[in-house]
């Protein structure tokens, strides 16, 4: 059975989650910036390096990268979410307390007792 924390433990508990939060907020912004950056300089970067005439093959892989970097990005973003709200989508708390009522139902049902 789980004890209540004490103020002080509640407090680093506080802390913690907050340092979490405050790091996605962090890469968020980073996110967010670097993939306006990306957009916004995508044929500047070309004339900039002196590259007027492209391979058609380096084309494509840009054009590729320029919709693969903030996708894979934005799932790794969605990811780093997850943990840092404590949000789970298959095996949540809800989902524990569901299946630990059940598994004990059962056993009572059939004559043994976890408890």
């Amino acid at each position: 059975m789980k004890t209540k924390p004490t103020k002080q433990q509640a407090y680093k508990n506080a802390i913690a989650r907050v340092k979490k939060e405050r790091e996605f907020y962090a890469h968020l912004v980073v996110y967010l910036i670097m993939n306006v950056v990306i957009l916004l300089f995508k044929s500047k970067v070309l004339i900039f390096i002196g590259q007027t005439e492209t391979d058609p093959n380096f084309e494509e892989w840009w054009n590729y990268n320029l919709i693969l970097t903030p996708l894979l990005w934005g799932i790794g973003l969605l990811f780093h979410g997850l943990w840092a709200f404590e949000k789970t989508i298959l095996f949540n708390k809800k989902w524990e307390k569901k299946k630990l009522e059940e598994l004990i139902h059962k056993d009572d049902y059939e004559g043994t007792k976890y408890l």
